[in-house]
């Protein structure tokens, strides 16, 4: 470029994200784990200083970020990466509510009622993709959005309403953003996929969700950790 040469890389931080030669996201995850772990060291410090509400705070504005930036895009990283990102979050599930390693992970969700991560990125894959369908985004990702299964069979089906799925050699591939989102969207309750804004759309994928019981935050930081 310009007379100069340009020198062949593995991996290159574009706008915050590692993008790798190979298609594999090793390079960001080991980036984002050790940004994270670095303030979940903060929070350990912390942890018998704080009360629950403001640990949680600080997990969910300054570390889950980091876990979930751009996670659009890199959500078909290896099984064993995401394993690593879910500890960051069992961690900082551990310091928040006050409990030991000890605990089954099981019961300490249960306890603070977190959704995973993984949960989460499947709702941030729809929640980009309703806007994709509904011309919310630049025309470069709406136009990405394949047609209707109804639009491309003279017959009547009875998947007429749902996206045509894109076919995918590889688990890499099936695995990125578009083709894995149009399964998920289609296995959405037409209410829900036809819903009238994107507020009522993450209302309605939010509708499970759980929340504390009132005297989850009640009492001083020591009463907490017993409790728990």
């Amino acid at each position: 470029m310009l007379n100069s040469q340009i020198s062949e890389v593995e991996s290159h931080k574009h706008l915050g994200v590692y993008l790798s030669n190979n298609g594999t996201w090793h390079s960001h995850i080991e980036y984002i784990n050790s940004k994270a772990w670095g303030r979940i060291n903060i929070m350990r410090k912390l942890k018998y200083v704080l009360d629950r509400k403001s640990l949680e705070t600080i997990y969910t504005s300054f570390v889950r970020p980091i876990l979930e930036y751009s996670d659009n895009i890199w959500d078909n990283c290896t099984i064993y990466e995401k394993d690593d990102l879910e500890k960051i979050q069992y961690e900082a599930a551990r310091i928040a509510t006050g409990t030991t390693k000890l605990i089954s992970i099981n019961n300490l969700m249960k306890e603070i009622n977190w959704e995973s991560l993984q949960t989460r990125r499947q709702k941030h894959k729809l929640i980009l993709f309703y806007k994709m369908v509904n011309h919310s985004t630049p025309e470069y990702l709406s136009s990405l959005v394949p047609p209707l299964v109804g639009k491309e069979s003279r017959y009547p089906l009875r998947n007429s309403d749902n996206f045509q799925t894109v076919h995918a050699r590889t688990r890499l591939y099936s695995e990125s953003f578009l083709p894995s989102v149009i399964r998920d969207w289609n296995d959405l309750p037409s209410v829900v996929r036809n819903a009238g804004s994107i507020s009522s759309f993450k209302r309605a994928i939010n509708k499970h969700v759980k929340t504390v019981s009132p005297d989850y935050y009640f009492g001083n930081r020591i009463s907490q950790s017993q409790h728990c």
